[in-house]
């Protein structure tokens, strides 16, 4: 494993145990980090190709109401052609976010016992409220599918680099209040 000079230790404790965990069947995936940057030597999963698709409302506190959708088809990490697209939407700063990019895909067994994805890309990003117009920055979102519809077990996370105020702009891993999140079997 590579590691990035200065990287968080909780990002590297985590990749650590994500290798293991990868490494043994039925193994549960680490804790989320928390941090906003990620790289994709940092983060936890196992590369491999999949698809996924969601959409819903989330409400974290101290952002708001944010509503998001995606698709996004991955032959395999890194390696083969990433397909889809992604939409955020910061409803109480009515910040815009609409998928320019998706890459770096990745996969794993989430410990609740559904499956998660991750990846990152660029985002072409409008903050109505603001006034201002398009700028493109670096997101991270990572999703995890644990159960059917309505049961309110489905997790999304997003946050993007260089953007805004850092909390308007950012979903640490929150459970869904509305929607769903389906890992496909590709």
């Amino acid at each position: 494993m590579h590691v990035v000079k200065g990287m968080a230790p909780a990002v590297v404790a985590a990749a650590l145990l994500v290798v293991a965990a990868c490494e043994q069947p039925n193994a549960a995936a680490p804790q989320q980090a928390t941090s906003v940057t990620r790289t994709p030597e940092g983060w936890v999963g196992c590369n491999a190709g999949g698809k996924y698709t969601g959409g819903g409302r989330v409400d974290p506190p101290g952002v708001g109401k944010v509503t998001f959708g995606f698709n996004i088809h991955a032959e395999a990490c890194d390696s083969g052609a990433i397909k889809g697209e992604l939409q955020v939407v910061f409803h109480e700063t009515q910040t815009l976010n609409h998928s320019l990019t998706m890459e770096h895909f990745a996969s794993f067994p989430d410990s609740a016992g559904g499956s998660c994805a991750e990846w990152d890309g660029t985002v072409r990003q409008k903050d109505v409220f603001a006034g201002s117009g398009w700028t493109d920055h670096h997101y991270f979102i990572q999703v995890c599918d644990n159960g059917e519809p309505g049961h309110g077990v489905d997790t999304f996370m997003f946050t993007i680099d260089d953007a805004g105020d850092g909390i308007h702009n950012n979903v640490m891993t929150t459970t869904l209040t509305g929607g769903n999140i389906q890992a496909h079997k590709s």
